[in-house]
């Protein structure tokens, strides 16, 4: 599988792409949603793993752009933040196909997170 990270955290995005690599996954780094938009088009991504909070596109607007593109519009999109409040949940929540996770839950939740919005669709 084909993962993407959009994040603007060099020290998460290294850890969490080193831990998906050992699952067998490819993955591809963006340091924010503009890059990230850019890698979409380039490569075949089977999953988004986005920060909410980053300069230039933040993850909510960059996951709202992917989606009004038809060929991203069913990419499963996973949330990551280190903090969470009420207004972006509720964005996130009307997103189809997406979920949300503290960056400090144990990345054996992220792994179980990927695994559930991937099968979501079959």
């Amino acid at each position: 599988m084909n993962i993407l990270i959009v994040d603007d955290e060099l020290s998460f995005k290294l850890l969490t792409r080193d831990i998906l690599a050992d699952e067998g996954h490819t993955v591809v780094l963006a340091d924010n949603g503009k890059e990230g938009m850019n890698k979409l088009a380039e490569e075949k991504i089977d999953v988004v793993i986005s920060d909410l909070h980053m300069h230039v596109m933040d993850g909510l607007t960059f996951c709202t752009t992917a989606r009004e593109i038809p060929e991203y519009r069913d990419i499963p999109f996973l949330f990551v933040s280190a903090y969470e409040d009420e207004d972006s949940l509720k964005v996130m929540n009307s997103f189809r196909n997406s979920g949300f996770l503290r960056k400090v839950s144990a990345m054996s939740k992220l792994i179980d997170s990927i695994q559930y919005l991937t099968t979501l669709k079959e």
